[in-house]
C-alpha cells in the first residue's frame, strides 16, 4: 500500500512540551508564522510521556551548574512562562517553595545551596526563621534552618499541553498523533518515513524526548545514549495547611531533587519522586513501591498518615550519556555533517520550566 507523501517546510517530532513549545514559537515568529509546521508523535495524546507525567514544578533556578544551558533556561523559562500561562489562560499557581536541612550535617549543603542561588542570580530567595514557619515546624523533621523562593511555582501541566495543541491546531500547524517515524532519508531535503505517510522537509527539529537518541540513529548520529530513570509519586488523601512546595537538602549527586511535598491543582499533597534506574519505559508502578518511598517520606517528614498515602503515578526521565558519562545539561544542537536538523537531547528536569527558552534556542539555530 502506497503511503500518502506530504510536504511541509517544518517537521517537528515529539508532541511533549518542547515540540508544542517550539511550534508555538515559531508560529509566534513573523519570519516562521506563515510556514507550514507539522509536529508527529507515535503516541495518542500530546504529552503522553515525559511531560505530562511530572509535577508540573515551575522551578526557579537553584540547583544548576553556573551558566549551564539548565541554569539559564530555566530562569528565562520561569518568566517566559507567567506570560504564557496568561495569554493561553494556562492555570498556575505562585506558591513558593521552602528548602529545608533534616539534620544538622545538612546545614552547611544547605547554606552552599542558598549562595549558589546567589550566584545564579535567582530573585526572591530569603531565609526564613523556622520557629515561625508553622508549616515546617508541623510537618517537616528540620534542622533549624530552611529558606523560601517565592519565585517557585507550579504551572498545569495536562492543561499546557493541551492549550498550546489548541493554539496551534487554531495557526494550522498539522498535530499529526498515533504518528511513528520508521525511517530517515536525507538528500536536499528531509524524507520522513512514518507509520501513515512520507513526510518531506526542508527543516528537521528532534524533540522526541525519550526517543530522541533513538531517532538521531537514524541519523547515523551515535554519541549519546540514553539513561532512563523513574520517578513515582504518591498522593495524600490527609487534610495537611500546606500551601507552599517543601523540599529537602537535594542529594549531591542530583539524580533527583529527594523526595519532597508538592501540591496540584485538585488541592492534594504529593510525595516523590523517588529515583529508580531503569531499562526501559515502563508507566507501572510496583506493588512494593508505596513501601520503599515510606522511608524516605518518613525520615523527612512527621505528622503523615501512612494510610492516607496511595500510589498516584510515575514519569520516566530521558537522561543521555556520552562517552558513558553522565552528560549533565540539556543539549540543543545542530550538528555540522546535517544542515536543516536540529536536536534536543536530555530534556529532563527543569525541562518543563526551560522549554521556552529552549524552544528560541532551537529557533536560533534554523
Amino acid at each position: 500500500m502506497l503511503k500518502e507523501s506530504v510536504d511541509v517546510d517544518i517537521l517537528i517530532v515529539g508532541a511533549g512540551i518542547m515540540g508544542l513549545m517550539t511550534a508555538y514559537q515559531l508560529k509566534k515568529n513573523s519570519q516562521y508564522k506563515d510556514k507550514i509546521i507539522a509536529v508527529v508523535d507515535q503516541a495518542p495524546y500530546v504529552g503522553d510521556h515525559t511531560s505530562g507525567r511530572n509535577s508540573g514544578v515551575l522551578h526557579a533556578g537553584l540547583y544548576y551548574e553556573t551558566g549551564s544551558l539548565k541554569h539559564l533556561s530555566c530562569l528565562k523559562g520561569n518568566k517566559d512562562w507567567r506570560q504564557i500561562a496568561e495569554e493561553l489562560s494556562i492555570p498556575l499557581l505562585a506558591c513558593g517553595k521552602y528548602v529545608f536541612a533534616s539534620r544538622a550535617e545538612e546545614v552547611e549543603d544547605l547554606e552552599m545551596l542558598f549562595e549558589k542561588s546567589k550566584v545564579n542570580q535567582v530573585s526572591g530567595i530569603r531565609w526564613v526563621d523556622t520557629n515561625t514557619v508553622s508549616v515546617l515546624d508541623t510537618y517537616t523533621k528540620h534542622a533549624g534552618k530552611a529558606f523560601f523562593s517565592e519565585n517557585t511555582g507550579i504551572i498545569d501541566a495536562s492543561e499546557a499541553l493541551e492549550k498550546l495543541k489548541l493554539f496551534l491546531e487554531k495557526e494550522d500547524c498539522y498535530i499529526l498523533l498515533n504518528t511513528e517515524v520508521q525511517n530517515i532519508n536525507k538528500n536536499q531535503n528531509f524524507e520522513i518515513e512514518c507509520s501513515n505517510e512520507i513526510i518531506h522537509s526542508e527543516v528537521l527539529i528532534n524533540c522526541a524526548g525519550l526517543g530522541a537518541v533513538d531517532l538521531r540513529k537514524k541519523l547515523f548520529l551515535s554519541d549519546f545514549e540514553n539513561r532512563f530513570v523513574k520517578g513515582n509519586y504518591l498522593k495524600s488523601t490527609q487534610k495537611m495547611d500546606v500551601n507552599s512546595l517543601i523540599y529537602p537538602v537535594p542529594p549531591k549527586d542530583l539524580a533527583g531533587l529527594g523526595v519532597h511535598l508538592t501540591l496540584n491543582f485538585q488541592g492534594q499533597i504529593l510525595f516523590g519522586p523517588n529515583t529508580e534506574e531503569v531499562s526501559s519505559i515502563d508507566y507501572q508502578m510496583g506493588k512494593n513501591t508505596k513501601q520503599q518511598m515510606l522511608a524516605s517520606v518518613n525520615r523527612l517528614f512527621k505528622n503523615i498518615d501512612n494510610e492516607k498515602l496511595e500510589l498516584d503515578y510515575c514519569g520516566v526521565r530521558p537522561k543521555i550519556l556520552k562517552e558513558g558519562q553522565l552528560y549533565r545539561d540539556f543539549v540543543v544542537q545542530s550538528p555540522e555533517s546535517l544542515s536543516g536538523y536540529v536536536e534536543c537531547l536530555g530534556i529532563e528536569s527543569p525541562g518543563f520550566t526551560a522549554a521556552p527558552a529552549l524552544a528560541e534556542k532551537v529557533i536560533a539555530k534554523l
